[in-house]
Order: structure tokens, then C-alpha cells, then sequence
């Protein structure tokens, strides 16, 4: 009998030792997309494109997906468990300091964007003239889909503002319609015209070309799996607010 009660002592002593396995939620995900372009040169088109004494090349960007992350911020009303939490913080601060927080419920947005987000290309400038190059006048269009689509001027500011010196080159960027305007599978056009391939030896303009370029453009959507973060709820300095 004495054996018998040791046993269950014994077994009860070694079933309140034992720590129940803690189940651990399943990380909660989103599938985010976006679309990315790739751009590729016609045969006909080429690259380098030489004119009086000006030689141009164009080389589309390459583009990738980009994750990006947002925190927001939104105040809230805290509970009453909160109140009490924040009451015994607050008090240990100076309490001059303690208006210089908010309690907000804080949310991470998650985002995915391709990049860059503009059509954009790399141009290199050879002046072989014995003058110097001025982008200044230079007409820059783009044709998508038979279209010629308007464009921010501020996309191709650095050609405008080009200023090569004679036997030198320059690189520069242009940008063209956003991305998620464009179409699934389209030609795309590159034009300058009006630009200024030769020059008198009194600096007056004698000729003027134009360059063209086509590429098709083929966007495709991009995926990608992010893990959805909890909101959570806390007191902030009101600085740190994000709206």
C-alpha cells in the first residue's frame, strides 16, 4: 500500500513537471502583383544611330519587382487594461512630457511596384561636331501602341538642358509614361526630332535630324508572397505619427 500511494505521488509530481506544447498560429500571408515590362529592341531598330555629327544610343531599363513597406498610424480610444498600462508609464515620465504622446493602432502596408516605375531610357550623346551640343529644342515623343502619349516634360529635362563640348560624350535619362499604363504587348516608339547634327563655323544651326527607335514591350505580372504583420496598439511621441 505504501508503494502504491509513492507511485502516484511520484507520477503526479512528474505529470505538473511536464510544460504543454504551445500551438503556434500560422503566419498569416497575401499575395501582392504588379507589372513588369520587358523591353526589347525591334531588328530593324539600331541601338547606335549616327546623323551629321551627332551619333545617339538608346538602351531601355531593365525592370524588376520592388517590395515597400508603409507604416500608418490611427489613434485610437485605449481599453481599459491600456488606460492602466499607460497610467503607470506616464507617471514615471516628467509630467511636462507626458502630452508628447499619442495611443495609436500602428499597421504595416506592404506594397509591390515595378522599378522603376517610368518608361526609361539610357542615352549616350557622341558630338563629333567641333562645336558644342545643345539638347536645348530637342522634341521627345512616345508612341505606345500607335499612340503618342503626353508626357511630363521633367522626364526628359536632362536632354533639353544636354550641353556636350565637341569630341565627348554624355550620358543622360529619359523617362516616358508610367508603367501601368502600358499594355500587355505593345510597339513602342522613341522619337527625337529636331535635333541639331551640324553647325557653321559662325555657330549658326544647318541641319537638323530625327531619330527613331521601336521596341516591342511585352509586361508580364509579377508575384510576390509577403507576411501580414499584426497591427498592434501602443503609445507613440507624436512626432513619430504616421498618417
Amino acid at each position: 500500500m505504501k508503494l502504491t500511494s509513492s507511485f502516484f505521488i511520484s507520477l503526479l509530481v512528474l505529470s505538473g513537471c511536464e510544460t504543454p506544447q504551445r500551438l503556434e498560429r500560422p503566419k498569416a500571408t497575401a499575395t501582392l502583383s504588379c507589372k513588369v515590362p520587358t523591353i526589347t529592341p525591334l531588328p530593324e531598330t539600331k541601338e547606335a544611330q549616327e546623323k551629321g555629327g551627332i551619333e545617339i544610343s538608346v538602351a531601355p531599363a531593365s525592370y524588376k519587382p520592388l517590395l515597400e513597406k508603409r507604416i500608418r498610424h490611427m489613434r485610437v480610444e485605449p481599453n481599459i487594461g491600456e488606460s492602466l498600462q499607460i497610467s503607470l508609464w506616464l507617471a514615471s515620465i516628467p509630467p511636462d512630457q507626458r502630452g508628447n504622446y499619442v495611443f495609436v493602432e500602428e499597421t504595416t502596408e506592404t506594397s509591390v511596384k515595378p522599378t522603376p516605375d517610368h518608361l526609361q531610357f539610357l542615352i549616350k550623346i557622341n558630338n563629333k561636331l567641333s562645336r558644342v551640343f545643345r539638347g536645348a529644342g530637342t522634341v521627345v515623343q512616345f508612341n505606345v501602341g500607335g499612340k503618342l502619349l503626353a508626357v511630363d516634360q521633367a522626364g526628359y529635362a536632362q536632354m533639353l538642358q544636354a550641353i556636350v563640348p565637341p569630341r565627348t560624350e554624355h550620358q543622360l535619362s529619359i523617362s516616358g509614361p508610367a508603367v501601368d499604363v502600358l499594355p500587355d504587348n505593345a510597339t513602342i516608339g522613341l522619337f527625337l526630332y529636331d535635333v541639331v547634327t551640324a553647325i557653321d563655323a559662325a555657330g549658326n544651326v544647318t541641319e537638323k535630324q530625327n531619330y527613331e527607335w521601336y521596341f516591342t514591350c511585352v509586361t508580364k505580372l509579377a508575384e510576390e508572397t509577403v507576411e501580414v504583420a499584426p497591427s498592434t496598439r501602443k503609445l507613440i511621441p507624436i512626432q513619430s505619427l504616421r498618417q
